[in-house]
């Protein structure tokens, strides 16, 4: 056991990692709890310290101005790195020229989704019976799967409702199920 250097009485943990830039040993006790360090110092000689830093670091003699247009011109992430490709488009390798493309086909949950030409993606399902019908799809009509099968997008498998002919359909069939099941446990 050790107690905190800065005479708080707290007992400093075991030092996990060794690093020799900090001097730290690993198997050995911290001697401060973080934070504690900087409790040794007055507020007087913790401004002192603070403007030593200030006169001897280059960084703090640029004008205000000459910072300013640095930080426009570089933007920082929140990591505080620039991305490689940050504001780049790089059309020899997007799309089907990438070595990972998978012909556009994207599964989202359950359903299958494509990237359209326009740079959008529509679910599967939607986009064989609007095809089939020759006609975009109404945003209230709903495609239902009639086997339960979600990624099955075959035209006989697919059914057109309105979202309340739909409820009705699950509510009666997923009723039936769940009497079903309890009338096979008995």
């Amino acid at each position: 056991m050790n107690l905190c250097k800065c005479g708080c009485g707290l007992l400093t943990q075991i030092i996990s990692k060794t690093s020799q830039k900090q001097k730290r040993i690993k198997g050995e006790y911290n001697l401060f709890l973080k934070g504690h360090s900087a409790r040794l110092f007055s507020n007087e000689e913790r401004l002192i310290r603070a403007k030593r830093l200030k006169e001897n670091n280059p960084m703090w003699n640029i004008s205000p101005d000459k910072k300013e247009k640095w930080r426009k011109e570089i933007s920082i992430s929140t990591q505080g790195r620039i991305p490689w490709d940050k504001g780049k488009k790089r059309p020899e390798i997007s799309g089907e020229k990438h070595p990972r493309w998978k012909g556009g086909k994207v599964i989202n949950g359950d359903y299958v989704s494509l990237l359209m030409p326009n740079g959008y993606r529509m679910k599967e399902h939607r986009l064989v019976v609007s095809q089939h019908l020759k006609r975009h799809l109404k945003s209230d009509e709903i495609i239902h799967h009639i086997n339960g099968k979600k990624m099955d997008n075959r035209l006989i498998n697919l059914l057109i409702m309105t979202p309340n002919e739909h409820a009705k359909y699950h509510a009666t069939t997923d009723r039936r199920r769940i009497e079903q099941t309890i009338l096979e446990k008995v």
